[in-house]
C-alpha cells in the first residue's frame, strides 16, 4: 500500500545514519498520495529539490510503505527540448 503522508528531509550533519538525532534532519516538503488519487504512486516520479547544500536525505514513510528505489542526481534537471512541429496544411491552405 503506497497510499499515505512521506515527509521528505535533508541534513548538512557530516556523515549522517541511521544515528543521526532527529533534530538535526530539516523538513523540506511533504507528499501525500490518497487511495483514488489520478497518479500512480507505485510509479517512477521525479520531484526536484532545487539548489541545496546538503549531506543526507531521508524520507518517513506511512506504516507498511516500502521504497524500494531512490535515485539522486547532483544537477538540477533540464528538459530535452520538444520535437520540431509539423504541419500539413489542408487542401485549400498553405502552410
Amino acid at each position: 500500500n503506497w497510499a499515505g503522508e512521506y515527509t521528505v528531509q535533508i541534513t548538512e550533519t557530516p556523515n549522517p545514519d541511521q544515528n543521526t538525532p532527529d533534530e538535526e534532519w530539516l523538513a523540506i516538503g511533504i507528499v501525500i498520495y490518497a487511495d483514488g488519487d489520478p497518479v500512480d504512486g507505485h510509479l517512477r516520479h521525479r520531484f526536484n529539490i532545487g539548489n541545496r547544500m546538503m549531506t543526507g536525505l531521508r524520507i518517513l514513510t506511512p506504516d507498511g510503505a516500502v521504497i524500494d528505489e531512490l535515485e539522486l542526481y547532483p544537477e538540477s534537471y533540464v528538459p530535452p527540448p520538444p520535437p520540431a512541429l509539423i504541419i500539413d496544411p489542408e487542401p485549400g491552405f498553405s502552410a
